[in-house]
């Protein structure tokens, strides 16, 4: 059996961390989150 590597879309990574930036203007976590997540999912 052949092995399948998928790649993530990092696009769709920084969409999501946007979105999670955007709604997290009243909620603190929601800002933690959002900025963990486009640290750590942000293309090198």
């Amino acid at each position: 059996m052949d092995a399948v590597v998928i790649e993530p879309d990092h696009r769709t990574f920084t969409r999501v961390a946007r979105a999670l930036e955007e709604e997290a203007s009243d909620t603190e976590w929601r800002t933690d989150l959002a900025g963990a997540l486009h640290a750590a999912l942000e293309p090198a």
